[in-house]
């Protein structure tokens, strides 16, 4: 089965209708599925965490990759904390 064609015009139009629809359907919920009062103490729950192993030795892949992975995932834990409530603790290197 084959993707239809669209033109330029209906492709923009319809990314611009689904996008509205998206925000409206965020609007009418309001806060409802959202935190109403923020609290410094910790969560009792975790809200997600992974097992996924930091580093690997992949084939064909640079060690310096993984390490800048593993870089890259602890600036981005850190700009996650730094930005909202939701308190976050990042894995040390190897696990």
């Amino acid at each position: 089965m084959k993707p239809v064609k669209r033109s330029k015009l209906r492709l923009w139009a319809g990314k611009q209708y689904f996008t509205c629809r998206r925000y409206w359907e965020w609007l009418k919920q309001g806060r409802r599925g959202m935190a109403r009062i923020r609290s410094s103490e910790p969560l009792h729950y975790p809200v997600f965490e992974h097992r996924t192993p930091l580093m690997r030795r992949l084939k064909d892949v640079d060690m310096w990759y993984q390490h800048n992975k593993v870089i890259n995932l602890r600036l981005a834990v850190r700009l996650w904390t730094a930005f909202s409530s939701v308190p976050a603790k990042p894995c040390p290197i190897g696990e």
